[in-house]
């Protein structure tokens, strides 16, 4: 295995074995940079998870002759691209494996990017997008059931009692578990446990059956307890498991049966089950989505949202650039940037800025407008805000709010605007209350220290990488975290706030170097380009100089 580079540690680690040949000292792990050493460690955790889906595929190699390593001719022999892919392969029936390249070709039916969850029809040929904490692609068939065991670092320990099922649900699909003693030969005789786990799915349901095991086997767990991780692209509304209705959890379930959880950022659904203790039925779960909570359709508004946020701050902006410029002063907050703070304090948990930006948002949007009909919009939009923020972190406004909801959700209708104020204020507390409990301190502690790094440090190049060797956590840690907490990734909150930040320093009749220079922009031109692609016009034209590729008239010169 090439332990080295990214590609090869991806590479070395997906396929039948794997192995380190460390004959001499420098092919050592030791001398791993910190980077590489935690993909390595995160390749091996993902190998050892995966044992019970590679031990199955053995079996049926020793069984079948399908080998545990299969060539994309051998698996799609009546696809004509199969022939000539050489740097990818299966890795049993659903994983599609790429290594030392991120060209990847996706047969025909529907794919899953691994690491972003991202969805893809096939056939088709495209560049992809591999996140830093990764060494290669790797997707997931549509439909694929996949058994993980917990996280260990050995293969040769005890069967675990507990196991999990990644459901990537997709039409009808099947998978047998085949179980031995992982150590003898009595396989050969027949001593060996074989579970069948069936799932059909639509757009508006979803109904898994996992059948009693068959078949014995020494050591074999008394009792299982089933994981349940079904990869979904709508909210469910109603999970049943034997007919009866489970309640929705704010937590993962700590124990069979107890409830379930869903999780926005990576649109999972997890809960518990346990195998029935007579072993004679199949366990039973049925699944039924809210199609207005689906995962396309909401990231399609939001990105919506923030077309017409910035169009509208763009507006704004040039609207005020004269008087800016001649004043030499920054123009307020556009309405999109209070809005995004708002935003950030929700989600961070930070209360001092949380209340700063409210009374910044109320004393501009709220009681600077005169018509009625503005005011009520801006609450309208103010109680959406809540919402979205409580959906995104998968809480219910019911539960936060309390004996406040009522009279919240009929903001615009309160008698005077001083009352409206003060039951915000009440609700945000509430907010940062709940948030404590559910959350605890450590999380909101990591992100609000990586808020004020990048906030005091925007001299420097501001990466994943950076950030988290300051802080001292593991990048891919962080960069989920971040995303949890936050609902944007590390890069793009970078990105949006040195942005935001260019454009008032230009205003204030900075020069384009010394912007460039102050956020961390070693090269000009890359600065430019970069703000160009934000905001639709470049740091010259903002300042109010002549549009790129004009010039002033001779007689504006001679004036």
């Amino acid at each position: 295995m090439d332990v080295f580079s990214p590609a090869g540690i991806h590479f070395g680690f997906l396929q039948t074995l794997s192995q380190v040949n460390s004959f001499a000292y420098w092919q050592h792990l030791s001398l791993l940079d910190r980077e590489l050493h935690n993909m390595f460690r995160m390749y091996a955790k993902l190998r050892y998870s995966l044992l019970p889906y590679l031990y199955t595929a053995a079996h049926a190699a020793s069984r079948s002759g399908m080998p545990v390593l299969r060539p994309m001719p051998l698996c799609f022999p009546g696809d004509p691209h199969s022939a000539s892919l050489i740097r990818q392969y299966m890795l049993g029936d659903a994983l599609l494996v790429a290594a030392f390249t991120d060209i990847v070709y996706l047969p025909v039916g529907e794919w899953i990017d691994y690491w972003t969850g991202e969805r893809h029809a096939g056939p088709k040929t495209f560049e992809c997008t591999i996140p830093d904490f990764a060494g290669g692609p790797l997707f997931v068939r549509a439909g694929a059931i996949i058994p993980t065991w917990p996280e260990g670092n050995q293969a040769d320990r005890q069967i675990p009692v507990d196991i999990g099922l990644h459901f990537y649900v997709y039409e009808a699909s099947d998978f047998t578990l085949y179980e031995d003693d992982g150590r003898s030969f009595d396989y050969v005789e027949g001593k060996c446990s074989l579970t069948r786990i069936r799932c059909w799915a639509d757009r508006s349901q979803a109904d898994i059956a996992i059948a009693a095991r068959t078949g014995r086997f020494e050591g074999m767990p008394e009792q299982r307890i089933y994981n349940l991780y079904v990869h979904a692209e709508e909210k469910p509304f109603i999970i049943r498991l034997d007919g009866v209705v489970l309640p929705e959890l704010n937590r993962c379930p700590a124990y069979p049966s107890e409830g379930w959880y869903f999780d926005r950022v990576s649109w999972q659904i997890h809960l518990c089950v346990e195998e029935d203790r007579s072993a004679a039925q199949s366990v039973r779960i049925e699944i039924r989505f809210d199609a207005t909570q689906r995962r396309d359709g909401i990231q399609t508004l939001r990105n919506a949202e923030r077309k017409s946020k910035r169009r509208s701050a763009d507006s704004a902006n040039q609207a005020g650039q004269t008087d800016a410029a001649v004043q030499g002063t920054c123009p307020p907050i556009a309405p999109y940037n209070l809005e995004h703070k708002l935003e950030i304090g929700l989600l961070s948990g930070d209360a001092p800025s949380l209340f700063d930006a409210f009374e910044r948002f109320w004393s501009e949007r709220v009681e600077r407008n005169q018509p009625q009909s503005e005011v009520r919009e801006r609450l309208l939009s103010l109680v959406g805000l809540f919402v979205r923020i409580g959906e995104r972190l998968g809480w219910r406004l019911t539960e936060v709010a309390g004996e406040h909801y009522v009279r919240f959700m009929k903001l615009p209708e309160l008698a005077s605007l001083d009352e409206a104020r003060l039951l915000v204020r009440t609700v945000i507390q509430q907010f940062l209350d709940h948030k404590q409990q559910v959350k605890g301190a450590r999380a909101p502690d990591l992100i609000k220290q990586a808020i004020a790094l990048i906030e005091g440090e925007m001299e420097q190049e501001l990466t994943l990488k950076y950030a988290a060797e300051r802080l001292h956590v593991n990048s891919s840690h962080l960069s989920r975290l971040f995303k949890r907490e936050m609902g944007i990734v590390f890069s793009d909150y970078v990105l949006n706030h040195k942005m935001q930040l260019a454009k008032h320093m230009l205003l204030d009749n900075q020069k384009i170097g010394s912007v460039a220079d102050a956020l961390g922009y070693k090269d000009s031109s890359h600065f430019i380009r970069v703000f160009r692609n934000y905001w639709g016009l470049t740091p010259g034209e903002l300042k109010g100089g002549p549009p790129r590729g004009g010039r002033a008239s001779s007689d504006s010169n001679r004036a």
